[in-house]
């Protein structure tokens, strides 16, 4: 489920305080998230919650969660790429594909060589 800007679940509003906490470099990539009983206490929320909001981190690309070990600020792509939603981006790929077979397409005709002469 994508995280909205809109007042939502407990889960919602924990995970956009722990993306504030990273867009303001309080938390930087590599760094370890408290544990979840850590961090369920310090935002008053269940441990229910608090996962559910770590899943929601994960599955957005903010943290890694290594069983056994904890959650993780994981490296961020460039917002660039963050702007558009991905549907967009695809299309986007198809487009630019589209242009560049036709665009090899054009130089291999300019270009022909005839097989039987390389022989």
């Amino acid at each position: 489920m994508p995280l909205s800007d809109e007042v939502g679940h407990p889960y919602q509003t924990l995970a956009r305080s722990i993306i504030r906490d990273i867009d303001h470099q309080v938390l930087s990539p590599g760094d370890k998230l408290p544990s979840v009983r850590d961090l369920a206490k310090t935002a008053g929320t269940t441990i229910a919650t608090t996962q559910r909001a770590l899943a929601l981190l994960a599955s957005e690309g903010y943290v890694k969660t290594v069983p056994g070990l904890g959650s993780f600020v994981l490296e961020r792509v460039a917002d660039d790429f963050d702007s558009k939603p991905l549907v967009d981006q695809v299309r986007q790929l198809h487009k630019d594909l589209a242009a560049i077979r036709e665009r090899l397409a054009a130089l291999e005709s300019v270009h022909a060589v005839d097989p039987s002469a390389t022989r």
